[in-house]
């Protein structure tokens, strides 16, 4: 697209240098410092030597795919892990939560509907033992890191938790995860959450 662009503005600049003398002053020096300029700047943009040029279905495709999953596995994202816990870093507060505190944890599914479109968004609810609760949504930043973390400090997760997930139609899906007093399902649920 930005070649597309490049072109454009630069035909633009040019048409103004070729009909100069047709055109007011005012108008070629806007046309060319509009124009030129910013094709000057795309220019430098697609040459700028840290750009990849990857043909689809290539080999340096894939390999740029699993380079990018690889590092999004590793990435922290809004996450600061200490040994005791995790801090979140868009957290004002800069709140740590604390593993050792944690009374329960449920994986939860819900339909959301906003002006434009229909999707399901999965998060973790976290209730602790000072009566601090969060919620954690998978479009944070950071989300594979922090459920590998979750899951060697409080609990391994259920097997197959996402698919239990999304196998039920329900607008809203929990799945207990973890509960400190070894309460089942329903009786977590009851404890934390209000009646559906």
């Amino acid at each position: 697209m930005s070649v597309i662009e490049l072109i454009i503005s630069l035909s633009f600049a040019v048409a103004s240098i070729i009909v100069r003398d047709k055109i007011s002053t005012p108008v070629l020096l806007v046309s060319l410092v509009f124009f030129g300029g910013g094709g000057i700047l795309l220019l430098i943009q697609l040459l700028n030597p840290s750009n990849r040029f990857i043909k689809p279905g290539s080999l340096q495709e894939k390999k740029y795919e699993e380079e990018e999953r690889l590092r999004k596995l590793q990435d922290t994202g809004m996450f600061l892990y200490t040994h005791e816990g995790f801090i979140l870093l868009n957290d004002k507060t800069k709140t740590l939560y604390k593993w050792k505190e944690t009374d329960a944890l449920f994986a939860c599914r819900r339909h959301v509907i906003d002006d434009r479109a229909v999707f399901d968004e999965t998060y973790l609810f976290f209730f602790f033992s000072n009566s601090a609760e969060l919620h954690i949504s998978e479009y944070l930043p950071g989300w594979p890191v922090f459920i590998k973390k979750s899951e060697e400090n409080i609990c391994p997760f259920p097997v197959e938790w996402q698919k239990q997930l999304t196998a039920s139609s329900h607008d809203l899906v929990r799945l207990l995860v973890f509960d400190k007093k070894g309460r089942t399902e329903d009786e977590s649920e009851s404890a934390y959450f209000l009646p559906m």
